[in-house]
């Protein structure tokens, strides 16, 4: 029920934005001051990777999305604090 939840508010932070989900997560935590490093070797993923530097996510939505990760148990590992 979490995880459909987490997929459902992503989804539609993914619809209002215009973006992939994978974009929205990557976007969530570089403003979260993570270091991110999706590896590919595929251009359009490159291109895609990149274009999370041309959006940012609300306050709002930012507080929406540090909240999965209290409830769906996969998310824990996206806490900065854990991350040390």
């Amino acid at each position: 029920k979490d995880k459909a939840l987490a997929n459902e508010v992503l989804n539609d932070l993914s619809q209002k934005y215009g973006r992939k989900v994978s974009q929205v997560m990557l976007r969530w935590a570089i403003q979260r001051s993570c270091a991110v490093i999706p590896g590919t070797g595929n251009p359009d993923h490159m291109k895609e990777n990149l274009s999370v530097y041309a959006f940012e996510l609300s306050d709002e939505d930012m507080a929406t999305t540090n909240n999965l990760k209290e409830t769906v148990a996969g998310f824990t590992h996206m806490d900065v604090r854990q991350i040390a």
